[in-house]
């Protein structure tokens, strides 16, 4: 930013040539740059942050497409307002842990109302839970493709008994779907007004919370048994990135629930394509078979591709216990995704992780370990030995396993002739 700034007030012709990139992607994080923001669309001055528009407010307000807004001040609102009111063309707006910013939903009715050729939403609200007042607010916004929904509460059940006014909301571009709750359940109440919504287009469904409990409620599986028929790729994963948000202490789900057919998710999205799971350190070790790959999926006829996350956090979280058999009881769990029975039509197995993928090549990222994690206490001969297994296997059965970039992993001659040699001396 400071690099475009710089160039933008070189003369008035660079400026005119710097703005259209200046301004098409913004990032606010606290009050004082939600001001200078609003000063420069309205033609006043705040060098600090933004040059001097050259051009009416309206014009230079055309050029921001996407805004991203981190913060809880209630003083950004009215800024947040007026920056709206002249970012017409904006595609991508995200606004995050907004609790505090003022009354529910002041930080998103704006958007909604103004900002017609929104493509993106990424809305993070921990107050305001009720998805049938923004289902109304929706309405306008017939090109959005995609929708971002956190909270930690769920909605009331006022809001779920009174259905909107004028019927079911319609999204007819929308192809992705992200769910993701920072409290103990994926509440009930959520999916069942998400069961609602008519998105004719939904591809891809993401549900990301700390255990899957709330399999047998009937939100739940309206939902799936809605929009699973389209579905093309589904994500249930365990929200290890967000376990900061909300300080309670957990209890992951380790076993299907006792109500759950096994079977019910094959049928409800029959072409589904892509599954994305999470490396969860409960795993049931003991019935490995049980929840492999995950606790509500053990089987699917059209999966070609099982993405697998945060596998880096579980080699970072039992590098103190490293050894031999809890490797084998990794590769006891991760071998089921091999079994032709389950997925007859598997092809690729991807490790979604980027840290995972540097310490399989031999670099480690120790400044990303947990500080409890020693760098001499890490058997780095045991977690490349693990891959070099895995990856055998995955050529016998004719898979393809590939990094978290989608690039095919093959094995290393030169690392694999420096670890046979270490072993010879030792």
């Amino acid at each position: 930013m400071l690099h475009k700034r710089n160039l933008a007030l070189v003369s008035r012709r660079w400026h005119e040539y710097a703005e259209p990139l200046l301004y098409s992607v913004i990032w606010i994080f606290c009050s004082r740059q939600a001001r200078a923001l609003r000063h420069a669309l309205v033609g006043g001055s705040s060098p600090r942050f933004l040059p001097l528009s050259t051009t009416t407010g309206t014009n230079a307000g055309r050029f921001v497409r996407q805004l991203y807004i981190s913060i809880s001040e209630p003083s950004t609102v009215k800024d947040v307002h007026t920056i709206l009111k002249y970012a017409l063309q904006l595609e991508v707006y995200s606004v995050d842990r907004t609790a505090s910013c003022g009354p529910p939903g002041c930080m998103l009715r704006p958007a909604l109302k103004r900002c017609r050729r929104l493509r993106c939403l990424r809305w993070s609200n921990y107050e305001d839970p009720s998805l049938a007042r923004m289902s109304l607010e929706l309405r306008g916004c017939m090109g959005l493709e995609y929708l971002e929904l956190t909270g930690a509460k769920p909605p009331s059940v006022a809001d779920m008994v009174t259905p909107p006014s004028g019927g079911s909301l319609i999204l007819p571009k929308l192809h992705t779907l992200k769910v993701a709750h920072d409290n103990l359940t994926i509440y009930d109440t959520t999916f069942l007004a998400l069961s609602t919504w008519k998105m004719p287009a939904l591809r891809h469904l993401i549900v990301t919370a700390p255990d899957f409990s709330c399999a047998t409620e009937e939100g739940f599986t309206a939902l799936l048994r809605v929009h699973g028929v389209s579905l093309q790729q589904l994500e249930l994963s365990v929200s290890f990135q967000d376990e900061f948000y909300v300080p309670i202490t957990r209890t992951r789900t380790t076993t299907p629930p006792a109500e759950f057919d096994a079977q019910a998710l094959s049928a409800w999205c029959p072409q589904l394509q892509v599954f994305i799971c999470s490396a969860d350190s409960d795993w049931d070790w003991g019935n490995p078979d049980l929840i492999a790959p995950h606790v509500l999926l053990a089987t699917h006829p059209t999966v070609e591709s099982i993405g697998i996350r945060g596998i880096d956090k579980w080699l970072w979280d039992n590098s103190a216990q490293c050894e031999q058999d809890l490797f084998a009881a990794l590769d006891d769990q991760i071998r089921y995704f091999l079994s032709r029975e389950a997925f007859p039509s598997l092809r690729y197995i991807r490790d979604m992780s980027r840290d995972s993928d540097l310490i399989r090549r031999g670099i480690w990222p120790w400044r990303r370990r947990p500080e409890d994690v020693m760098p001499e206490n890490f058997q780095r001969d045991l977690v490349l030995r693990f891959w070099d297994d895995f990856l055998c296997k995955c050529s016998g059965e004719g898979l393809e396993l590939q990094d978290w970039l989608g690039r095919k992993i093959t094995p290393d001659p030169e690392q694999q002739s420096t670890r046979r040699l270490c072993e010879l001396i030792r």
